[in-house]
């Protein structure tokens, strides 16, 4: 049995958003629950629909807690809320000198100093633990992937629906792809998409989004995951991302090469699908059921 730390450090971030993401926002409790550190993270998250909780439930091994932060999404995060609570991660870590880390990350954290404050975490990790050091992490589906982040990552599982209600399950996969990478080497695959896709457009619900997300299982692999991207980050890579991952080199960039296809093929359907204020009122007036405007 082995040793794996984890630690948690969200935030979805608007570059458009006035005001700044402070210490304060992490630490107080919002729709998330607030700044957790150590073994109080085992009774926060118990049974909770949240990554780390999915991820705590399914590994099988020694688990060493350092801290869970997020804070509402928002502005810039401020380079000393993120130094000080990516120091505290990455000290924690390396004080464990543990087998392992799982991460419970967003994907889409942008600090005005940092495109991709999420790479440079990951990046920190690596030059204290050493780049074989298995390193999973989760992420939103929104998240903004970029080839450093997905090279700093040993292995990456991503939110598969949006609304999002597969956070646990997202957890559990990255306890499945950790032990993975436990077993042996892993051919890894990276594509990014050569468009953006508007957050209205990006719902699981409707195709094309459903459709895309639906083929995720048939990949004979060991996983294939999607992200849409946050366009509202306003950063270089914040389009989709194809992660992918299997026993041999073919197999994970046939796999990615399909999944591109199948999005660049899915381009022009991404219909925002919003109505102008003259036809929501129009189609509310004619609805029987509940109507939110």
């Amino acid at each position: 049995m082995k040793r794996i730390a984890i630690a948690g450090f969200q935030h979805e971030t608007n570059t458009f958003s006035p005001g700044e993401t402070t210490l304060t926002n992490f630490v107080r409790q919002g729709a998330w629950p607030a700044l957790t550190r150590g073994n109080d993270i085992f009774e926060v998250f118990k049974n909770l629909n949240i990554p780390i909780s999915g991820f705590i439930n399914n590994c099988p091994h020694n688990l060493e807690p350092i801290l869970w932060a997020m804070a509402e999404p928002g502005g810039y995060v401020t380079e000393d809320t993120f130094e000080t609570i990516s120091d505290e991660i990455v000290e924690g870590i390396a004080s464990l000198n543990p087998d392992g880390v799982y991460l419970d990350l967003h994907g889409a954290m942008v600090t005005e100093k940092f495109d991709d404050a999420e790479a440079e975490l990951l990046r920190r990790i690596r030059e204290k633990m050493g780049y074989a050091f298995p390193i999973s992490i989760s992420l939103d589906l929104h998240a903004n992937i970029s080839r450093a982040l997905f090279d700093y990552a040993s292995v990456i599982s991503i939110y598969r629906t949006y609304p999002h209600i597969d956070f646990a399950q997202t957890g559990r996969r990255a306890s499945i792809l950790l032990d993975r990478v436990f077993a042996g080497p892993l051919a890894k695959a990276f594509r990014q998409g050569d468009h953006l896709v508007p957050i209205t457009a990006q719902s699981t619900e409707f195709d094309p989004a459903r459709l895309l997300y639906a083929r995720l299982p048939e990949f004979s692999s060991v996983s294939v995951d999607l992200a849409m991207g946050f366009p509202t980050a306003d950063i270089p890579d914040c389009g989709p991302s194809i992660v992918s991952y299997a026993d041999l080199q073919t197999d994970a960039d046939n796999n990615a090469d399909q999944l591109l296809e199948f999005l660049n093929a899915e381009e022009c359907q991404f219909d925002s699908r919003l109505l102008s204020a003259e036809q929501a009122v129009k189609h509310a007036m004619g609805s029987s059921g509940p109507v939110v405007i």
